[in-house]
């Protein structure tokens, strides 16, 4: 997978929230890309609702925007 790169801007969480999925989505181990969904989903929903967004694989994409989708529902806004 070549680099991922933010697709809005350079602020610091939107470049955590890269880097985090970057983890993510290059982890093998089960159990800890588990444990790092939901402060990834958590991590997406906030910076959607900043105004930012960060470039992820396709075959991520649908899951990630469902989880996302579903999470921002049940956060104030």
């Amino acid at each position: 997978m070549a680099p991922c790169r933010t697709a809005a801007g350079n602020g610091s969480f939107q470049v955590f929230v890269q880097r985090l999925y970057e983890l993510y989505s290059a982890g093998s181990n089960e159990v800890l890309r588990e444990l790092g969904h939901g402060l990834l989903v958590t991590s997406l929903v906030l910076l959607d609702r900043a105004g930012g967004r960060i470039a992820v694989r396709p075959q991520d994409a649908a899951a990630l925007d469902e989880a996302k989708a579903a999470l921002a529902r049940t956060m104030a806004s």
